[in-house]
């Protein structure tokens, strides 16, 4: 990866920013009998029960584990569940892990997902059950309607993928065809205090919308359910500016990528300056496209329109997903500058939809491995 010392430090700040335990530890209080959360007061009678879901279930049940194991509310925890993106486990043997496909699911998913249900179904009413949820369950947790086959199911995860539609038009087509989301997992829970603790991926922070809202129903809210939103994009970015005094907080952006680098280039930065922005935006893939995912495309993309202007070549850019993986590659995102940017390759790379390539090619995509967590891309832009 043959990235400036600037771009490297941004990627550090960012992973460094994505750890759970701190999170945990600021909202956190444990007592004998208690679980204290942001003014909530959880009684423990029995047991509690940790279950994750998500890109970052691993990781997250593995921090707050530990965080309780070193409380007074060590001797009642029980049973430790993550349901996770294949590859983004943990090495811990006391948590049971499953893995599942993303984003493209896969008969597996459903036979994982019949497996986290019968752990869920095994609860107590009197236990209480620590729900960690982070973007990606879409995918992973998965029972459809009656009448609807799995073939039929792939096929219409997989037009959703290939739409160009945003997260929301996208989970509400999901929630049509499923038994386990938009609060349908609920069904399975005999629980009557369940902690829902979410990792937002969703943009204007609707945890409803996360991993296609397990757990919420907004038309029929149900009192069993307390839910915290313990990080989100706009918490990452507001944190990433604090350690750079020059870094402006654009938006979190909720549409096309192509709309997103038109209002983009309106606020470039001026000399000495950063803007930050997060969100994902949406493109339709091309039936023979080529590799690479939202974050690739978006720097590209935004290149080439910027550096057609001589003015702007002294500007820099840099995206990441924060989940450590950039649509169907093994990269998290990509970095460009002038000096990296080449017109005739950029344009034939954006046509196919090929993003990956190009940066393979020029050296600057950004690979991370699994971060295990998921708050959406993050783009920086600086002028030197």
């Amino acid at each position: 990866m043959s990235l400036p010392y600037k771009a490297k430090k941004f990627i550090e700040d960012i992973l460094t920013l994505l750890e759970p335990a701190d999170v945990f530890k600021d909202i956190f209080k444990f007592y004998h009998n208690q679980i204290l959360i942001e003014g909530c007061a959880i009684d423990v009678p029995r047991k509690i029960h940790l279950f994750g879901l998500g890109k970052a279930a691993s990781f997250e049940v593995q921090a707050l584990k530990s965080l309780i194991l070193n409380s007074e509310l060590s001797g009642k925890l029980d049973v430790c569940v993550s349901y996770t993106k294949r590859d983004h486990t943990v090495d811990d043997s006391s948590i049971v892990q499953l893995e599942g496909d993303h984003p493209v699911i896969t008969e597996d998913n459903i036979e994982q997902t019949n497996k986290f249900i019968s752990m869920l179904e095994a609860t107590h009413k009197d236990d209480v059950i620590v729900f960690l949820l982070s973007g990606g369950g879409s995918a992973l947790l998965e029972r459809p309607i009656d009448g609807m086959s799995f073939a039929q199911l792939k096929l219409k995860h997989k037009e959703l993928l290939n739409s160009g539609m945003n997260i929301n038009q996208m989970n509400a087509a999901r929630k049509s065809i499923s038994k386990v989301k938009n609060g349908g997992l609920l069904h399975y829970i005999p629980c009557q205090k369940i902690l829902q603790l979410v990792t937002c991926d969703i943009p204007n922070d609707d945890i409803a919308d996360v991993s296609s809202g397990p757990l919420i129903n907004k038309a029929a809210p149900d009192s069993r359910v307390h839910s915290v939103l313990t990080q989100s994009a706009g918490k990452i970015l507001d944190r990433l500016s604090h350690l750079q005094s020059s870094a402006k907080i654009d938006a979190i952006y909720d549409c096309s990528l192509e709309e997103m680098c038109e209002e983009i280039v309106l606020k470039l930065p001026k000399k000495g300056e950063m803007i930050l922005s997060g969100g994902e935006g949406t493109l339709k893939v091309r039936e023979d496209a080529g590799l690479g995912g939202r974050a690739t495309h978006f720097v590209l993309h935004l290149a080439d329109m910027i550096y057609k202007d001589s003015e702007n070549r002294d500007i820099k850019i840099l995206a990441l997903g924060t989940d450590g993986t950039d649509g169907p590659t093994d990269a998290a995102g990509a970095y460009i500058d002038y000096e990296r940017y080449r017109l005739q390759e950029a344009k034939r790379s954006l046509e196919k939809q090929d993003s990956y390539n190009y940066f393979k090619d020029v050296g600057t995509l950004i690979k991370t491995g699994p971060t295990m967590n998921n708050l959406m891309d993050v783009r920086i832009l600086w002028r030197e």
